[in-house]
């Protein structure tokens, strides 16, 4: 991973955004999470395990960003090629996700939906949609697309 505070490379970073992310404009850390197969475990049956390595990299992260006091939010939406050059990251290295680092503050500045969605009561999937018992259950297939 790489943690970006360098005002000149953040920005660099930042002009790699997409529309969307304008909020992420303001933060004053952005961290990329990288991977590759090569320098992830392989299991013998052919699993690779680098995107779970990646995954629980970043989970603990914001995890431990949060116990800090800072807001995080991880985002897909942006060029990965541009974020790729910014940071100097090798062709052969997979960049798939960034996370926003930011202390709180105010809401100001956010559009009329990411300002709903920043007041908006939290609501998660029932436990019986994620979770099973000793075997499958059909819950756990995905709902249809609307």
């Amino acid at each position: 991973m790489i943690t970006v505070t360098d005002p000149v490379r953040l920005e660099s970073l930042k002009a790699s955004l997409s529309q969307g992310n304008y909020w992420a404009k303001k933060a004053p850390a952005i961290t990329a999470f990288l991977a590759n197969a090569d320098w992830s475990m392989k299991m013998d049956s052919g699993r690779d395990l680098a995107w779970f390595e990646l995954g629980m990299a970043a989970m603990n992260y914001q995890l431990q960003a949060v116990k800090e006091g800072l807001h995080v939010h991880p985002i897909v939406g942006f060029n990965a090629a541009a974020a790729k050059l910014a940071l100097g990251v090798p062709e052969a290295v997979t960049l798939e996700v960034l996370v926003v680092l930011a202390y709180p503050g105010p809401a100001a500045g956010l559009n009329e939906r990411h300002l709903a969605a920043e007041t908006a009561p939290r609501s998660r999937r029932p436990l019986e949609a994620v979770y099973a018992a000793n075997a499958w259950d059909d819950r756990l297939l995905p709902a249809p697309k609307a």
